[in-house]
């Protein structure tokens, strides 16, 4: 696997293979903080953030799975669509921001 966008099919390819798989982890984590520090840029901006962590919490590879696990099993996608969208979604579903008026 490259450096560049993962597709759903090579994530769940991944999975057979522990070598593989560890990569992807890492991918992930990169992933999530990179989003993090994107909806912390924008709230520094007072800008509506992509998502709304709880302060307390904090992501790792394993949530970042779970995330994904459980928004692919509740929104079948096609194999093509890249992880890094589907993560997004996955993010912003699991942590909405409260709405303004």
């Amino acid at each position: 696997m490259g450096s560049s966008a993962m597709s759903l099919g090579q994530y769940n390819e991944a999975r057979n293979e522990e070598r593989q798989w560890a990569y992807v982890k890492e991918y992930l984590n990169g992933l999530g903080d990179g989003m993090s520090v994107s909806s912390a840029a924008l709230i520094q901006q007072n800008r509506v953030p992509l998502y709304c962590l709880p302060k307390e919490k904090v992501l790792n590879h394993d949530d970042y799975i779970n995330l994904l696990d459980t928004f692919i099993a509740e929104n079948p996608f096609l194999p093509e669509l890249p992880i890094e969208s589907i993560l997004l979604k996955s993010l912003i579903t699991a942590f909405p921001c409260p709405k303004t008026q």
